[in-house]
């Protein structure tokens, strides 16, 4: 009032309750971002780093202080910058994501092998930054190197080479398996080995061959198989475990040899042996009785002549 006395108070409230909301929820993607094994940077138009999570400092073994502010290009090998970066990073700035995978050799880790994706970001002035999110697949890479070696020496051997899981259902059916048995892979993937190799042995001996295998680690047997068309086939088998990486039985391998020609060679000699035995046996009958007669006829002989000197 007039003597400066406070009559009474003003002032004004604002709900803030959506931006606490969007702080609390931007808090909670920063917890989440910096958990990802996954390394993952933010960067404006001028590459200069806005953010780096823990993933992406750890491996380049740098501080957070090291990194935001800097440029991009002071951690980036030029030449990779400017013949494989520069151009995709252009792309996600003009709005387009972008994903790609590459080499790279970290001063610390050696060559590692990267899948490298770039997402822009958008604000009231256009995309005005770039979330990079990469993603070492060095050892993804080893073991699709490793398969595909293992797989281009499945189709290069003679034998017939598959492979079931522990359901001894056809995970892998080789080229010499699908010109031994009549059937191609795309025809018996999924389906029961015992559907499509059909043997000789039992439902109860077919198990017990794989009981054997998960037991001593390998089991031989030579069976009776037929073909597609039914034509027989005559099959030394091996079988062996496929376990993973805790030692459980995933699957078995099963290598086929076909060894019809084998058997029919050793079946024509046990047949050659039955009749040269058997006609050996016939010459010494005939000889045996040959000598018989003579030594009759010499008998005679003697007994005439003694005969005739009395």
């Amino acid at each position: 009032d007039e003597q400066g006395q406070i009559l009474y108070y003003e002032g004004t409230a604002q709900d803030i309750t959506e931006r606490k909301h969007a702080e609390e929820r931007l808090r909670e993607h920063e917890k989440v971002v910096e958990s990802l094994e996954e390394m993952i940077v933010v960067m404006d138009r001028d590459l200069h780093y806005l953010l780096a999570n823990r993933s992406f400092l750890e491996y380049r073994r740098l501080r957070r202080e090291d990194v935001i502010g800097r440029l991009a290009t002071d951690f980036i090998d030029k030449q990779v910058y400017q013949n494989i970066i520069k151009g995709n990073l252009e792309r996600s700035f003009a709005g387009e994501t972008v994903k790609y995978e590459m080499k790279y050799t970290y001063p610390y880790e050696g060559e590692r092998d990267l899948f490298i994706s770039y997402h822009p970001i958008e604000s009231a002035e256009g995309i005005d930054r770039i979330a990079c999110v990469l993603t070492d697949i060095t050892a993804r890479k080893q073991s699709e190197r490793r398969l595909a070696y293992q797989a281009q020496l499945l189709e290069s051997v003679h034998d017939s080479i598959v492979a079931v899981d522990k359901h001894i259902k056809l995970t892998a059916w080789n080229r010499a398996a699908e010109q031994m048995y009549g059937w191609t892979a795309a025809q018996v993937l999924g389906l029961n080995l015992r559907e499509v190799v059909q043997s000789d042995l039992t439902d109860e001996q077919h198990a017990a061959v794989f009981r054997e295998a998960a037991e001593t680690g390998i089991c031989r047997r030579e069976s009776g198989h037929h073909r597609k068309d039914n034509s027989p086939l005559n099959i030394d088998g091996t079988v062996m475990p496929l376990r993973d990486g805790n030692g459980q039985i995933a699957g078995y391998v099963c290598a086929y040899h076909d060894i019809t020609e084998r058997k029919q060679a050793e079946e024509a000699l046990r047949v050659f042996s039955r009749r040269l035995i058997e006609a050996q046996e016939a010459e010494r009958q005939n000889i045996s009785r040959e000598l018989h007669d003579q030594i009759g006829q010499v008998l005679t002989a003697i007994r005439i002549n003694l005969e005739t000197i009395k």
